[in-house]
């Protein structure tokens, strides 16, 4: 399984073979930048991506529009009966109560009022806004199996190379165990 199961989400403090912090991406960007494509159930997989976030210790922040961050609130009260994952649902205007500033957690509609975090996990379609990337280490993009949902995707991996950054593709189903190497970009002109 790629990513989630994987561990390639970075443990607080670690460091890389010579020296690199993981949670950065290609020298020079200072961003690692994933998109996490063909996933069949992008609520599940999400779920299942914020408990290992959550177990490292790890604040994260999800975006998307407001009727899929409606969606997973209510999938991460249900999808594990045996555990329970910190979250709290941040809307458009609304304030962070003092009280919950230390929820790991942020199902956000405006990413940058959640504050910095240490993965910022886009559910799409919008990329996530240039001027805020640096609250993040890490930046995952994760993209369904529909046509439309990879088209937005490709728009949002070209948005990120023209900003210097370098996306990877975590593809899940290119190449899963063949030893084929890593599959082609999701956009032409990467």
């Amino acid at each position: 399984m790629s990513g989630e199961a994987d561990g390639r989400v970075p443990t607080p403090g670690a460091t890389a073979v010579a020296g690199r912090d993981p949670r950065a991406g290609a020298p020079g960007t200072g961003r690692e930048i994933e998109f996490h494509l063909g996933v069949a159930d992008k609520f599940d997989y999400a779920c299942r991506l914020l408990r290992k976030i959550h177990a490292r210790q790890l604040r994260c922040v999800v975006i998307g529009d407001a009727r899929a961050l409606t969606r997973l609130d209510a999938q991460l009260w249900s999808f594990d009966p045996q555990s329970f994952l910190p979250h709290m649902r941040l809307r458009a205007g609304q304030a962070i109560d003092p009280v919950l500033v230390r929820t790991p957690l942020w199902l956000a509609d405006e990413a940058a009022v959640a504050g910095p975090a240490d993965v910022l996990l886009n559910l799409g379609p919008q990329p996530a806004d240039p001027q805020t990337l640096a609250q993040w280490a890490r930046v995952v993009e994760l993209v369904g199996d529909d046509e439309a949902d990879l088209q937005a995707a490709r728009q949002r991996w070209r948005l990120y190379r023209q900003a210097g950054h370098a996306p990877r593709d975590m593809r899940r189903d290119a190449g899963a165990g063949t030893g084929q190497g890593a599959p082609a970009t999701p956009s032409a002109d990467a």
